[in-house]
């Protein structure tokens, strides 16, 4: 058939007011105050879009992790089950696919900026929150290859003390990331509902720190699953014994160095571990 020769130029493309759900849900899980894009050049017959940018301001979202492991959000991504095609719908997206080439999409950037997600941990009653905001997120150089490493920089403050950082590369398909990242000033109570199904005591003061390297491999890769590479520092902790009322487990700081930790099989390392000033209380 007759090609087109079209060149369309779009300088800013702006919606407001999105909001995302699950189907069957009643209310939003992620709402978006304001998308921007920029420079959008799309062209015929090459079958091109090429986008400078795509800013996402103020998104807000409910995430949570279910009992089974899953979380929420993936069911906004997740692509439904495929029906049965019937001969007529078969032979005509065979026809389709066979009178062109695929569009090509090209992505110069894309930013989440002074984004917020409220996040609760359900594996175990009681749930556990953690508050994450302001979250900034930057990907560049994106498109539809999927199997491209795409790279990003991740900035987070976690429950209104932690700050967090992340940059690296990440892979859509098959998922996978190599990332440097840094936590500094975690408190250790966040801990406390975790900890109690395991012993009858309460953190009362400790703030944790880690900078290394995160690598998450697809399933068939050599090697694990997830790892982490680096260093963890716990600095002025403090515990009671729930128990008696009185101090448990104490210490100044305890630094882990040339950590390793694997998952998929699970293994642990640790080169160093240096206590300064501990105190521990011990009953025969």
């Amino acid at each position: 058939g007759k090609e087109f020769d079209v060149k369309l130029k779009l300088p800013k493309i702006e919606l407001t007011g999105l909001g995302l759900r699950a189907r069957g849900e009643s209310d939003d899980w992620v709402n978006v105050p304001s998308v921007v894009i920029t420079e959008t050049a799309v062209a015929l017959p090459e079958q091109t879009i090429d986008l400078a940018s795509i800013v996402v301001s103020g998104l807000k979202a409910q995430a949570w992790m279910s009992p089974d492991g899953s979380i929420n959000l993936v069911g906004l991504v997740a692509p439904p089950s495929p029906a049965t095609p019937t001969p007529t719908t078969a032979t005509t997206a065979s026809r389709g696919a066979d009178s062109g080439k695929p569009w090509q999409v090209q992505i110069g950037s894309v930013d989440v900026a002074n984004a917020s997600i409220d996040f609760e941990d359900r594996m175990k009653e009681p749930a556990k929150q953690f508050a994450i905001a302001p979250l900034s997120v930057r990907v560049r150089n994106a498109s539809l290859d999927l199997a491209q490493a795409l790279p990003i920089s991740i900035d987070a403050v976690i429950n209104g003390h932690a700050p967090f950082k992340a940059e690296g590369t990440i892979t859509p398909e098959p998922l996978a990331a190599q990332l440097d990242v840094s936590l500094a000033k975690a408190r250790m109570t966040i801990l406390q509902p975790y900890v109690l199904p395991l012993a009858d005591l309460t953190i009362k003061a400790g703030e944790l720190g880690l900078q290394g390297k995160v690598r998450l491999d697809p399933p068939d890769a050599p090697g694990p699953d997830m790892s982490f590479d680096g260093e963890v520092t716990i600095v002025g902790f403090k515990s009671v014994d729930n128990a008696l009322g009185k101090d448990l487990v104490n210490f100044r700081k305890v630094a882990l160095s040339k950590l390793r930790v694997a998952m998929g099989p699970d293994a642990v390392s640790i080169d160093t571990i240096t206590v300064s000033e501990p105190f521990a209380r011990v009953i025969i």
